[in-house]
């Protein structure tokens, strides 16, 4: 894992960080989604196995939306220390000074 520095690319990139959390699970959801969709076409043809594989889906549902909120809440902090570094670099009084 890369470091963040308190600089404009440690802020991009704790910026990229949270927007790729946020992307990720959008993924997991939307894969699920479709994998549903691919289990109701095909159920009638998985006999005896439909049930189970319905059941694996569910559950794979219920992980992805447990662990979506505290993704959530990582991408929530990782935004806010970017904030902190922003006004860390706009309120630094030596900005600017040869060699800062």
């Amino acid at each position: 894992m890369s470091k963040a520095a308190i600089s404009e690319e440690g802020i991009s990139a704790l910026k990229r960080l949270a927007q790729n959390l946020n992307e990720n699970i959008e993924v997991i959801e939307k894969a699920t989604n479709e994998l549903q969709n691919i289990y109701e076409e095909n159920a009638p043809y998985l006999a005896p196995h439909a049930d189970s594989l319905g059941q694996v889906i569910e559950d794979v549902r219920q992980v992805s939306s447990e662990a979506a909120e505290p993704v959530d809440g990582l991408s929530e902090k990782v935004i806010a220390l970017a904030d902190e570094y922003r006004e860390f670099i706009d309120d630094d009084p030596y900005a600017g000074i040869a060699g800062n």
